[in-house]
């Protein structure tokens, strides 16, 4: 049988849970900014393979990575 106290920690923990959650979810990049960052890799992307760049010969590809392939990214700050 749980206790009053018992409860009131579960209670507790939900609730910095949900504030936590709250926290990292506001911190990350918004859907618009999501794709205007992925936008601009894809753009150096085909600068760089565009048939007219001395890189071209290798085929480069220009892809996220670290935070932005994770989908951990965050706004940073000013935002």
């Amino acid at each position: 049988m749980a206790t009053a106290a018992t409860l009131s920690l579960d209670s507790r923990q939900r609730q910095m849970d949900w504030l936590l959650e709250q926290i990292c979810l506001a911190g990350q990049l918004t859907t618009p900014m999501y794709e205007d960052a992925k936008a601009k890799y894809e753009a150096v992307g085909d600068f760089l393979a565009a048939p007219d760049s001395e890189l071209a010969l290798f085929q480069p590809e220009v892809s996220p990575q670290g935070s932005m392939s994770l989908g951990t990214t965050n706004r940073g700050a000013g935002w």
